[in-house]
């Protein structure tokens, strides 16, 4: 079974996309900052 109905399934699909682009932006963008602040432990737990 599908969860959205088919009208709207396109333009979740183009939110999340963007969505998880965005993050993964993010994360590459601020993944050695973590790392300075946390430290390699505390980096590898926070993911």
């Amino acid at each position: 079974p599908e969860i959205l109905p088919q009208r709207v399934r396109g333009l979740v699909s183009s939110i999340v996309t963007s969505l998880r682009w965005g993050l993964a932006f993010l994360v590459t963008r601020f993944f050695y900052n973590l790392l300075s602040a946390l430290g390699d432990d505390g980096g590898y737990w926070f993911f």
